[in-house]
């Protein structure tokens, strides 16, 4: 049989619903279900499933005209500068720092309908980018591999440049207590903030496309 290794969010997900049909001709590896792809492929999901199982992800607020009104008149755990995120988009897309209310709600403008519905806001957090890529079955990771980011490209939040191989315990149990929730099957990259100042590990999204 010839062999299927999906490459994008899209054929992962194609592939693991349509597996049963898809393996009476080819071979293919072990596949996360998709309801765990859908999960994994929208951070507000994840930042649900993080908060009902006491994982470490910073406050979140979905991008409403009352989260704005509520940074402006300090009455949220969010504080400017702070960084919005699109719940769906990969690569850094659509990310977009702002550090004054103005900026915020222009930003939130320029949104427009989208806004309320596809992004939310984070404080924004002095950190460097650590990736676990991992290979699991049932939900435990059978090998690893944990790199941070060196060197940043145009766009920050994208996939950086240039990494070096690291050790972060903190960051590896928190991956595998994640997985193992999530009984996840194949591969994935974990990605994790860790504090410049304090050293703690913040949970960020799951890729499951690599």
């Amino acid at each position: 049989k010839e062999i299927i290794l999906p490459a994008t969010t899209e054929g992962f997900l194609f592939a693991s619903k349509n597996r049963f049909l898809l393996s009476e001709r080819f071979d293919l590896p072990p596949l996360a279900t998709p309801e765990n792809l859908v999960t994994a492929s929208d951070k507000w999901k994840l930042f649900d499933l993080a908060i009902q199982n006491d994982l470490p992800v910073l406050p979140s607020k979905s991008l409403t005209q009352s989260t704005i009104a509520d940074i402006r008149d300090n009455k949220s755990d969010i504080t400017l500068p702070a960084l919005i995120k699109s719940r769906a988009k990969v690569g850094g897309a659509g990310f977009r720092k702002v550090d004054t209310v103005e900026a915020l709600s222009g930003y939130y403008e320029q949104l427009g309908e989208k806004a309320e519905n596809d992004y939310f806001i984070q404080p924004y957090v002095d950190s460097k980018d650590h990736s676990l890529s991992v290979y699991c079955e049932d939900g435990e990771i059978k090998c690893h591999m944990l790199c941070e980011a060196v060197l940043s490209g145009k766009n920050p939040y994208a996939i950086p440049l240039s990494i070096q191989f690291t050790q972060h315990e903190e960051v590896l149990k928190i991956g595998k207590k994640l997985l193992k929730l999530m009984n996840w099957q194949g591969v994935c990259d974990v990605d994790f903030i860790v504090d410049n100042q304090t050293g703690k590990p913040w949970l960020l999204e799951i890729n499951a496309r690599f």
